[in-house]
């Protein structure tokens, strides 16, 4: 999975695309990119809590689900958040290793299917979470390419929304 830091900067990019105004908004559509990887919760109380990674909180119903509620907790528009919500499941899709076992992937089309669907040839890699010290794994030597990736798809999300929507809001 990518980082917290790609999911929030693409949700960034939506929000500045979308027009947010309001610091109530930012956060909403912010929260909403992330929203997803709730199910890690699930990690404190089962010891395979990771088998419910990527579950239902990744597919598009859920995502779609999350995302309006997040704009209803929020009281923000519903599409910035939907939208960013369901950004996170391609980034997800994207990341793992070649040949990694079937529980990276993500289940796009729950509750009509359970199969987990992953890119054969992941673009961002795979940090380390089945390791103690998710958070120093983050930082590891060999997590700098990924971030450096994750870096780059934030700035580009920011640099290609930011223009089309507007282009279409006419501002």
């Amino acid at each position: 999975m990518p980082s917290p830091l790609v999911h929030s900067g693409v949700a960034a990019g939506i929000a500045l695309g979308a027009g947010a105004t309001s610091r109530r908004e930012w956060a909403a559509i912010v929260f909403a990119g992330s929203l997803p990887d709730l199910d890690l919760v699930f990690r404190f109380f089962d010891a395979d809590g990771m088998r419910y990674h990527h579950g239902p909180t990744h597919s598009l119903v859920g995502a779609v689900l999350l995302g309006w509620v997040a704009a209803r907790a929020f009281r923000a528009r519903a599409w910035p958040c939907v939208l960013a919500c369901v950004a996170h499941l391609p980034l997800d899709w994207t990341t793992g290793v070649v040949d990694a076992p079937p529980e990276f992937g993500i289940e796009l089309w729950w509750p009509f299917s359970t199969v987990r669907l992953l890119d054969p040839s992941p673009f961002f890699g795979a940090y380390h979470l089945d390791q103690p010290g998710f958070l120093w794994n983050l930082w590891s030597a060999d997590a700098l390419p990924i971030l450096g990736r994750e870096l780059g798809v934030t700035a580009l999300s920011v640099a290609l929304v930011y223009p089309v929507v507007h282009s279409f809001s006419g501002t």
